[in-house]
């Protein structure tokens, strides 16, 4: 069953250096209707690079000496270990919420140039 979505593209409130938008997926339909898939990030671009860096939501787990390791909460059903899988997953999704934060800055640019005209 597909889920129908939508992105939300909002400004980043915090102050962190580089964060630049927070994102979430909110479920039209299929089983997850009504929920959201919260805590996906948009960092600045890296300097050399094209476009944004995106950081998906993660759990982090403290090791037994004292090590923090975080690993996405979204994960690939074939080969989750794998770095390669994981990229080719989520590529989809990245592409998507980077499509939504371009037509956002459009859209506030628009909004910004009619305020002034």
């Amino acid at each position: 069953m597909i889920a129908d979505y939508e992105i939300y593209v909002s400004p980043a409130p915090d102050n962190r250096i580089g964060l630049r938008y927070h994102a979430e997926l909110h479920f039209s339909s299929g089983a997850l209707m009504g929920l959201r898939l919260t805590g996906i990030r948009v960092w600045d671009r890296v300097p050399g690079a094209d476009g944004y860096r995106l950081t998906l939501p993660a759990e982090t787990d403290i090791t037994d000496n004292g090590e923090r390791r975080s690993r996405p909460t979204l994960r690939p059903i074939a080969s989750p270990d794998s770095a390669i899988a994981y990229a080719c997953a989520t590529d989809a999704l990245r592409n998507a919420v980077l499509r939504a934060v371009k037509l956002y800055e459009l859209s506030r640019r628009d909004r910004a140039q009619s305020l002034t005209a």
